[in-house]
C-alpha cells in the first residue's frame, strides 16, 4: 500500500482499502495497527486552483458513503488500448 494525502478542502468520510498483493492469506485482528494518519501544517491558504472542492476531477468530494476507486473514462479507455495492443 502506499501512503495517500488528504487533499485540502475536502469533505467527506476517509475510508481505507486494503489489497493482499500476496499469495499468503493475512489476518487482521482487532487491535491491530494497519495504518497511521500525520497531519502536515499548511504554510499558506492553498490558491482556488489547487483546493480540492473547485477541481472538476474531484471524484471523492463530499462522499457519503464508501464507493472504491474512480476511474476517468479516457484513462481506462487509453489503458485497454494499450493492453490489447
Amino acid at each position: 500500500m502506499s501512503g495517500q494525502h488528504c487533499n485540502s478542502t475536502y469533505e467527506g468520510i476517509l475510508s481505507l482499502g486494503l489489497f493482499n498483493a500476496t499469495d499468503y492469506p493475512i489476518r487482521v485482528r482487532k487491535g491491530f495497527p494497519i495504518a497511521q494518519i500525520v497531519f502536515e501544517q499548511l504554510l499558506s491558504v492553498p490558491s482556488d486552483d489547487k483546493q480540492y472542492k473547485n477541481k472538476k476531477n474531484a471524484h471523492y468530494y463530499q462522499e457519503a458513503v464508501f464507493v472504491g476507486a474512480k476511474f476517468d473514462d479516457k484513462l481506462i479507455e487509453n489503458t485497454m488500448r494499450e493492453i490489447l495492443q
